[in-house]
């Protein structure tokens, strides 16, 4: 969808890191940055769900502001989960073109920016998907993380512990084949590691 709409949205979240970084989970949802909420999103959706051979069933707007707007594509049979696709525009005036790159075609932001965003969203809504990106960044791609997220990170797990990063994935059923055990203690112990590396305590 972003090769039809110019400069006007960037792929951030869980599904930028899948197509782009590697990400091992499975994402669907496309959350975008946008500059222009005057930009109409239906005729490139509906081209971009042909080209994916995807049968919509219904597009809806289901949420429709100044600072967001979320469509709802019903997709194959109304017993499948939707694709929500959102656009937000909180940071229409912000989105910086050194910040944002072009990986196969998908215009996204930069690995740094990206995990940046993550880490925000951990740190001020801390969901299970958030903490399995963020582990997977800090062992896939330390040198991303700046040395003022990796407080954060660490202040986090000050506050909530190990048990409960373990415990707030459990309930997620997109991240029930992974080891999450493995995922809580490996953030831990390469939060550790790079502050020690780093120079902190």
């Amino acid at each position: 969808m972003t090769s039809r709409t110019g400069d006007a949205f960037v792929l951030k979240g869980g599904t930028a890191l899948l197509l782009t970084y590697y990400l091992p989970r499975f994402s669907i949802d496309l959350d975008f940055d946008g500059r222009s909420p005057s930009v109409d999103l239906t005729e490139s959706i509906q081209a971009g769900a042909a080209a994916a051979q995807l049968p919509v069933h219904s597009l809806r707007d289901a949420k429709h502001t100044p600072t967001v707007h979320r469509h709802m594509l019903h997709y194959r049979d109304d017993v499948m989960r939707p694709l929500k696709i959102e656009v937000s525009y909180r940071q229409a005036q912000q989105i910086d073109e050194d910040d944002v790159t072009t990986i196969n075609g998908i215009r996204t932001y930069r690995l740094e920016k990206l995990a940046s965003l993550k880490i925000d969203a951990l740190v001020n809504r801390t969901k299970a998907r958030d903490i399995f990106d963020t582990s997977f960044l800090l062992h896939r791609y330390p040198e991303a993380i700046s040395d003022d997220d990796l407080t954060r990170i660490d202040q986090l797990i000050d506050l909530i512990g190990l048990n409960d990063l373990e415990a707030i994935m459990q309930d997620d059923d997109i991240l029930n084949r992974f080891d999450l055990t493995h995922v809580a203690v490996s953030l831990v112990e390469n939060v550790l590691r790079m502050r020690q590396e780093r120079g902190g305590e």
